[in-house]
């Protein structure tokens, strides 16, 4: 298990009681993102593990990584102190996902459909 921890005191600030969120790892989570609240008011779960991904596949460094999370939120202006700690749990980065393009159907609807559809818009 590899380890990267960041820290950025950006504001001072009155400290407030933490709330925690919970979820159990399975064999498919790749690493962990650890952070207070300067990192998630101004960046998504989904934004910040895209861009721990990206970052862990070019260099596989939890600590760089962290403090690219850290980097990110201060763009963001974040006004909160910033903790950020990634755990990876696997010594070898995350593995490339292909994501296939959308392919470009055509959408039809039957003429039964499409009369209901104008019998529909013509009683205004």
């Amino acid at each position: 298990m590899k380890l990267g921890v960041v820290e950025k005191d950006n504001c001072t600030r009155t400290h407030q009681r933490a709330k925690w969120s919970w979820h159990f790892s399975t064999e498919e989570d790749e690493f962990l993102i650890m952070g207070c609240d300067g990192l998630w008011d101004v960046m998504s779960s989904e934004c910040a593990v895209t861009m721990a991904r990206k970052e862990l596949m070019l260099h596989n460094d939890p600590e760089r990584c962290s403090r690219e999370l850290v980097r990110e939120a201060l763009k963001r202006n974040t006004c909160d102190n910033l903790t950020v700690i990634v755990v990876c749990f696997s010594a070898d980065p995350p593995p490339r996902i292909e994501i296939l393009p959308q392919s470009h159907l055509r959408r039809s609807i039957s003429s039964e459909g499409l009369n209901l559809l104008k019998g529909v818009l013509d009683c205004n």
